[in-house]
């Protein structure tokens, strides 16, 4: 389904992959703002002539679908919940447009700094029995990659934005879907955008901080792999959670 507001993506000017990667980075400082997908329309109208979008084989929207793995304790979910640094996520992605699958290590430290490691894998799927799997968690977090399984699915599109002067990116989620492994069981958020800007620690963008003030749209965390996680298991600890889920629900993102 075309959304209305996808015209305007047609506005930006292209940036391919490598250009982008001259404003790409592993280390960042990321802000999440979470609003409505009927302000979607005019946000991209007012940032159409500051930021470029990138596009890959003439597309500019990108659809993912992301696995996440965890222990049977969900300590990784704990470690969220209960507001430690350091936190980490354990996933595997696949680049739906061009079949291209990553295992990658996020850490969150103390300093409020996120690095993303990633090396190319041949599916979604995790295989203890491969030492490069194995190797490449282990030494990147905390966890045993023979201790971890599969967690909650999700599947979204995007559409990135870059400003190669600040430098700064910016992606647009939308259309999100988290499935249970085990049960194949499905939820939709279909009113909810989560915009994220990714940018080196201290820099600022006045063009951006303008455009989400005109649109009334204020920072808001969301983490898709514990919301997506809390949609199907209700035994785990959400006491952190569960006024970010009433704002959601009162916000009409979710229901």
């Amino acid at each position: 389904m075309i959304r209305p507001f996808e015209k305007h993506i047609a506005c930006f000017e292209a940036i391919g992959l490598g250009e982008m990667d001259e404003v790409s980075f592993l280390r960042r400082s990321d802000t999440k703002y979470v609003f409505h997908i009927s302000k979607l329309e005019k946000f991209l109208s007012l940032l159409c002539e500051k930021y470029k979008v990138l596009e890959i084989d003439g597309k500019r929207v990108q659809e993912y679908e992301t696995h996440y793995f965890d222990t049977p304790g969900f300590d990784m979910f704990r470690l969220h919940h209960n507001g430690k640094r350091d936190r980490f996520k354990v996933r595997t992605r696949q680049y739906v447009n061009s079949g291209i699958f990553f295992l990658e290590v996020k850490k969150k430290d103390n300093k409020g700094i996120t690095s993303k490691r990633r090396i190319s894998i041949q599916s979604l799927d995790l295989d203890v029995n491969t030492s490069l799997h194995a190797n490449y968690v282990d030494k990147r977090s905390p966890f045993d990659l023979k201790d971890l399984e599969l967690a909650v699915n999700n599947q979204f599109k995007r559409i990135t934005l870059v400003d190669t002067k600040t430098p700064e990116r910016l992606t647009l989620d939308w259309d999100l879907r988290f499935t249970e492994p085990t049960s194949g069981e499905q939820k939709k958020m279909e009113n909810i955008c989560i915009a994220e800007v990714k940018k080196e620690r201290g820099s600022k963008n006045p063009w951006f901080d303008e455009a989400v003030k005109s649109c009334s749209i204020y920072p808001l965390g969301f983490s898709k792999y514990c919301i997506g996680l809390l949609q199907f298991n209700n035994s785990v600890k959400s006491n952190r959670f569960k006024p970010r889920l009433l704002q959601l629900h009162k916000m009409k993102l979710i229901t």
